[in-house]
């Protein structure tokens, strides 16, 4: 869907060299080492199995992933560098390939908005001096129109790309033209490829370092294949590759796989761990053994591929290894390295990753919230409905996706803010490319920043199984009593398809939830269900950190009280208790480092 977009203005980089692209790519001359400059930070005094106040720790942040990519970018090629690697900011099939990419080209990995060239990527590839713009991915991924803009601006302007992110991997391989590295594994010496799943980022990402600094293909695989698919075989072999070194466990590369790399005449090791923390702590300790520094190293989010994905680059060109890890918790399995090291370079704000966690420190206890504030009451309910837009209740059941009834879905949400003496909703440029469940929090969270309320720290998933139960019984999901040990203390659904999707499950949660309205628990005007909805997103506490918003998802097929062809339900919560026990995977701090939130 087309949505309103904020973009600054461009800078324009100077001076133009012919582009060193082809059918092959011409390797630039040796990018100097990183001198990243930011704040110290540091620990708080020795503590058994974990950094003490002497470890130095440095800081690249910005105030978007954009932003970031950029002073990561700086930090790593501080003379500048006349090539630069231009991937999308919004989805990371494409990125997988980028690092290697960029340890060919000696160039720093960028990210831009698909549609239009981000302000702080414009003004990085001013700074690095850069002449030559290699994009990564289709015109899906960055869309013609930066093509054209880059070129507009002087920039020589080339793209390697596929019609699938593997497709794309294969012409990334196949462009490079260069042979394997070697590294020693099991004492076993030779020209080695990494192999990674193309369905997640996390196993990609950690090999980025490696495979910018020591010149190991990363080589995606589709792990849905039970054998290797033959367009992989053929990458690997265009390699002259002798070892491949499987990055993950079985369920991101299947056993069948290696068996069948082993039976084709290659030397194959698996490092993996129990999640994708402890991976990627094997495999930088394995870098370790390949001459990578272990005291100095490069922290990122593993809950998110953008930080990490400019990180590789920096942890390559430095030789330093890289780990990522989540805003939780210092995993067990990666907190010796963590420990051990002289200086952390952590990547992103302390809301991706707190001081304490890149200080190697253990997280502080979280405060223990009172009943009441749970249940407080931001406002009180609306006296009366807000009818609803006559297309969002008839075109938009037989045709969610049409221009009518999104815009429908936006002038009734309009009307209803109003109603309440508040400003229109702004929706995110990058709303098109979330999930319905992102989606979902986003817009409760707007729904809270606009009457003044702070915004819940983020969402995990966890709650299908109750989501199912409901859906199942024709009946909203009841509420479990705790989630990982912490109590529940409020909860919603939404039908994500009642009609349009999330949009229109906002308006109806919101300002159509009383008597008489498509809410199943509103069954009279005084019934307490009316307005349920509402009260669990503005109820939230006021009082962070310990809540989190909760989202699971349904699958299903139903007709209930008006309700047709349903096929997602989506729940929300308000949960009291450590928020650093849930495995986010999506926090508002990302919300708005992506553009979704403001």
């Amino acid at each position: 869907m087309d949505v309103p977009r904020r973009h600054p203005r461009r800078s324009r980089a100077k001076g133009v060299l012919p582009l060193l692209v082809a059918a092959g790519l011409l390797a630039l001359g040796a990018a100097p080492a990183a001198q990243a400059s930011a704040t110290p930070g540091g620990g708080a005094g020795p503590v058994p199995g974990v950094r003490t106040a002497a470890a130095t720790t440095l800081r690249l942040a910005g105030a978007d992933r954009y932003a970031t990519s950029a002073a990561i970018a700086t930090a790593a090629f501080p003379s500048g560098s006349s090539t630069a690697v231009l991937a999308t900011g919004t989805a990371f099939p494409d990125a997988l390939s980028a690092t290697y990419l960029a340890g060919v080209l000696h160039a720093p990995v960028l990210l831009t908005d698909p549609g239009q060239l981000s302000s702080s990527t414009a003004g990085a590839l001013a700074r690095l001096g850069v002449h030559q713009v290699v994009i990564v991915g289709g015109t899906g991924a960055v869309s013609a129109a930066v093509a054209s803009a880059l070129s507009s601006d002087g920039y020589s302007v080339s793209r390697i790309g596929g019609a699938t992110r593997y497709a794309t991997n294969v012409a990334v391989i196949a462009a490079g033209a260069t042979t394997a590295g070697s590294v020693s594994i099991g004492g076993s010496s030779a020209p080695t490829v990494l192999l990674a799943t193309g369905n997640d980022f996390p196993d990609a990402l950690s090999a980025g370092a490696a495979a910018d600094a020591l010149g190991l293909p990363i080589v995606l695989t589709n792990p849905s294949s039970p054998a290797v698919p033959a367009s992989t075989l053929a990458s690997i072999a265009a390699t002259g590759a002798r070892q491949v070194l499987i990055v993950g466990g079985t369920a991101a590369v299947p056993a069948s796989q290696q068996a069948g790399l082993a039976a084709s005449g290659y030397a194959v090791t698996r490092v993996a761990g129990a999640d994708r923390s402890a991976t990627s702590a094997a495999l930088a300790a394995l870098a370790g053994q390949w001459g990578l520094s272990t005291t100095n190293v490069v922290l990122a989010s593993g809950t998110d591929y953008p930080d990490a994905l400019g990180g590789a680059v920096l942890a390559g060109v430095s030789r330093q290894v890289l780990i990522i890890t989540d805003s939780s918790s210092v995993p067990g399995s990666a907190t010796p390295l963590i420990a051990n090291a002289t200086q952390v370079t952590a990547l992103g704000g302390t809301t991706v990753l707190p001081a304490w966690l890149a200080a190697g420190q253990p997280a502080p206890p979280a405060p223990s919230p009172s009943a009441t504030s749970v249940r407080q009451r931001a406002l009180a309910d609306p006296v009366t409905n807000v009818a609803p837009d006559s297309a969002l209740t008839g075109l938009c059941w037989s045709q969610p996706a049409s221009s009518t009834c999104i815009q429908a879905q936006l002038s009734t949400l309009d009307r209803a803010f109003a109603s309440e003496g508040l400003n229109p909703p702004t929706l995110p440029s990058t709303w098109s490319s979330l999930t319905r469940p992102q989606q979902v929090f986003v817009l409760a969270n707007l729904e809270r920043v606009a009457r003044g309320l702070p915004p819940v720290v983020g969402m995990v998933s966890g709650l299908n199984s109750a989501a199912q139960v409901g859906a199942n019984n024709s009946t909203d999901p009841v509420a479990p009593a705790t989630v990982s040990g912490q109590p529940v203390n409020g909860w919603g659904s939404d039908w994500a398809l009642t009609p349009g999707g999330p949009l229109s499950a906002d308006f109806f949660w919101m300002y159509d939830d009383g008597w008489p309205s498509p809410n199943i628990d509103c069954t009279s005007a005084t019934s307490a269900g009316c307005w349920g909805h509402r009260h669990v997103i503005l109820s939230f506490p006021t009082v962070p950190p310990g809540y989190v918003l909760l989202a699971g998802a349904a699958e299903t097929r139903l007709t209930y009280q008006g309700y047709q062809a349903l096929s997602d339900t989506f729940t929300v919560a308000a949960v009291a208790g450590n928020a650093s026990q849930f495995a986010y995977t999506y926090t508002w701090a990302q919300a708005v480092a992506s553009g979704a939130a403001g």
